[in-house]
């Protein structure tokens, strides 16, 4: 009796061991809608989508701070260098 109350207890520690791995595991994805801001203001400045796309991360600016120093792409090759974000 002793040993099957042990092995029950195991199975349920197992399977909320499980659950919890697989729902830490989905809050960490980096996909989505991002917030930016800067350190010295807190307020937003920017909002970027990171997505993916064939297993590979892109970000994509969605609204862009009015007062942002830089509005081009000075490090982007080919057709979009030197372009709005």
């Amino acid at each position: 009796m002793f040993v099957v109350h042990m092995r029950s207890k195991k199975a349920v520690f197992t399977i909320h061991l499980l659950i919890f791995m697989k729902l830490l595991i989905e809050a960490q994805s980096p996909l989505g809608f991002w917030m930016l801001t800067d350190d010295k203001q807190p307020d937003i400045r920017t909002i970027a989508e990171i997505y993916q796309k064939q297993e590979m991360l892109y970000a994509k600016v969605i609204e862009l701070d009015p007062k942002a120093l830089i509005k081009t792409c000075r490090l982007c090759s080919g057709i979009k260098k030197h372009k709005s974000l």
